[in-house]
């Protein structure tokens, strides 16, 4: 998976976590749009994807965890975001 389309996730109620894998490029909008559980997301790419309009929109987000390496990165392109990133070892 490379590419995650706009809206996938969209309204998913009984997503509260999610790992992102390291071959995901780009997020569409909306991706997880509403998604009212959703608290974590562990996104694997050491290269921030690609994301579109209010990926994360209306969702309470506590911490997307990131590559300790690329937190600066993804602060740099996911802005909007950007309180809510941290650094973690994924193992690899």
């Amino acid at each position: 998976v490379t590419t995650i389309v706009g809206g996938a996730f969209s309204g998913c109620l009984s997503l509260e976590t999610i790992t992102i894998p390291d071959s995901v490029t780009t997020f569409g909008d909306r991706e997880f749009w509403d998604c009212k559980n959703l608290k974590e997301v562990f996104c694997e790419p050491t290269t921030p994807p690609t994301i579109g309009v209010d990926v994360f929109g209306w969702c309470p987000l506590y911490r997307i965890y990131v590559p300790h390496e690329s937190v600066e990165a993804y602060k740099r392109e996911w802005s909007a975001y950007s309180s809510s990133i941290l650094g973690y070892d994924f193992g690899k």
